[in-house]
């Protein structure tokens, strides 16, 4: 069994996570279960060049996210990374269409997605930027993944292949029986999931990895307390270089609607330093954006974010006005303790939205004071 399950493992490495992480072509073979899990877990060694690949483009990757990467453990140490890739690997899986045919077929997508939503939960979530950044150099690719569909036609019908190179048979004397073959590249993010609780299982899982989440904001992202493990400067600037890369037009609006929810006067479980993260890293998008792209480009940020700035302007608002009450951790004032320089920069921006007027000026008077009682009344007794 241990060498049935060692081959397993080598392939799954070497075909699997190294395309993954390094690039490449990838394999997904059959669904890993807990058998699998427990061996690819235990600290076995594959003695593989793979295996030295993985270090070195993790590396690469930690290094882009800051200027003094934290060691990473190797992967066959690093449980939370194996378990992120195998439950990547099984939700690439799910996507094969002979996973969506037949009574048995949908058996085995049931059973397969529920050991998969078991493992997602059991991973722990990112408490520091280096958590954060140790998730996110194995699955930084994957929104890259692509698919290759092919089309064969010939001169008795067409068959079609999701993924896979259609077999010899099919495309031989290609002029005798007029074969045709024609091939398609699918977003597999994008365009590979068709189920429900397939896209359910992409949100927890990209929600695990919360720098790889917050670098691909899409429609029904969420912003969760785990985002706080980003709150480090270089890896705020690795996530808004990101989001330029891809165009604000589809990135503010779920972004803005994201952190406005999170921010509401209804989510009393939000912890306060992941408030004050929120709005220094919306402020500090703000501003590079003014930077590299001017107003034109702020504009596309500006309009759905407006919400949420008067939102974020109301509690540092109460933040810098001492007479409104205890203080919330969102003071603008402690951000200028760090001397970069971008950083300094938030700082005063955030100051900016709690000078007189500015709630009034981006909600209206009636929203604002709304807020401004909602507000009130959520830190009546002083939380911290």
């Amino acid at each position: 069994m241990s060498t049935a399950l060692q081959r397993r493992y080598q392939a799954f490495v070497g075909e699997f996570a190294a395309p993954l992480v390094c690039g490449g072509e990838m394999r997904v073979g059959r669904p890993l279960g807990e058998r699998e899990l427990r061996w690819f877990t235990s600290g076995t060694r594959a003695d593989d060049p793979a295996i030295a690949a993985i270090i070195d483009a993790r590396d690469a990757v930690a290094r882009e996210m800051l200027v003094r990467p934290p060691a990473l453990l190797p992967l066959e140490n690093d449980v939370p990374a194996l378990q992120l890739l195998v439950a990547a690997h099984n939700l690439m899986a799910l996507t094969h269409p002979s996973l969506r045919a037949g009574l048995v077929a949908r058996r085995a997508h049931t059973r397969i997605a529920a050991f998969t939503r078991g493992l997602l939960a059991g991973i722990p979530a990112a408490a520091t930027p280096r958590d954060a950044v140790a998730l996110h150099t194995v699955l930084w690719n994957l929104p890259r993944a692509r698919r290759t569909d092919r089309t064969v036609r010939y001169w008795a019908g067409t068959r079609h292949y999701v993924g896979q190179a259609p077999p010899a048979r099919m495309v031989r004397w290609p002029r005798l029986r007029r074969v045709q073959v024609e091939e398609a590249q699918r977003t597999w993010m994008a365009e590979g999931l068709q189920a429900d609780d397939e896209r359910v299982l992409l949100r927890d899982l990209l929600q695990r990895s919360p720098v790889t989440d917050l670098c691909h904001v899409r429609d029904g992202f969420r912003a969760t307390p785990a985002l706080a493990a980003l709150a480090a400067p270089g890896l705020c600037r690795y996530v808004t270089d990101r989001l330029l890369e891809r165009g604000l037009a589809g990135v503010a609006v779920p972004l803005c609607a994201a952190f406005d929810t999170a921010l509401g006067e209804a989510d009393a479980a939000c912890p306060l330093p992941v408030l004050r993260w929120y709005a220094a890293f919306l402020v500090n998008l703000m501003i590079t954006v003014v930077f590299a792209g001017g107003p034109p480009a702020l504009g596309a940020l500006i309009d759905p974010a407006r919400p949420l700035l008067g939102r974020v302007a109301l509690l540092v608002e109460r933040e810098e006005r001492p007479e409104l009450g205890p203080p919330l951790g969102v003071r603008a004032g402690t951000l200028l303790a760090d001397r970069d320089a971008r950083t300094a920069d938030v700082g005063r921006a955030l100051l900016s939205l709690a000078q007189p007027g500015a709630p009034e000026t981006l909600l209206g008077a009636a929203e604002a004071e709304r807020l401004r009682l909602a507000i009130r009344r959520r830190f009546a007794a002083g939380v911290s």
